[in-house]
């Protein structure tokens, strides 16, 4: 509630009785009666979070696809961040390891949690993401042939 509800609730005199009323006065009670709380802590971008090289490759995939939004950051703008750590971390998989992700996220086998978590994606950014993964045999040959 914005501070310009919570007076004209404080204002305006309940008009239930009984126990309702009383469930009313405690959903929104006294901002002076409350006490004062710090201010939270930043949470860090999408983009840094730590991914530590001890987890496993499903592990990564979890802490990038499970990691909070930032405060104030739109829902669209937040799996935007996603898609774009998840692209990042793509390209640096091994073509097996990239190929087995598209496999397991193309055919999903029935009890895969990290393919029925990707599944949740809007079908366009999987698109995308399977993509990159698709790539990667592409990039790595292009990647060979500058270094000749």
């Amino acid at each position: 509630m914005s501070e310009k509800q919570l007076r004209l609730y404080r204002e305006t005199p309940p008009t239930t009785t009984g126990p309702i009323a009383l469930r009313l006065r405690l959903v929104a009670p006294n901002a002076a009666s409350r006490p004062a709380t710090p201010a939270p802590e930043p949470v860090p971008a999408v983009a840094s979070v730590p991914v530590a090289a001890s987890l496993t490759l499903d592990d990564q995939i979890f802490a990038i696809l499970d990691a909070p939004a930032e405060p104030g950051v739109t829902v669209s703008a937040a799996y935007r961040e996603k898609e774009q750590t998840l692209a990042e971390f793509f390209k640096s998989l091994s073509v097996a390891d990239a190929r087995a992700l598209h496999r397991r996220f193309t055919i999903p086998s029935t009890g895969d949690a990290l393919a029925e978590r990707f599944s949740r994606l809007v079908i366009d950014r999987k698109t995308r993401l399977i993509a990159v993964l698709a790539g990667a045999r592409r990039r790595e040959a292009l990647c060979s042939t500058r270094r000749v």
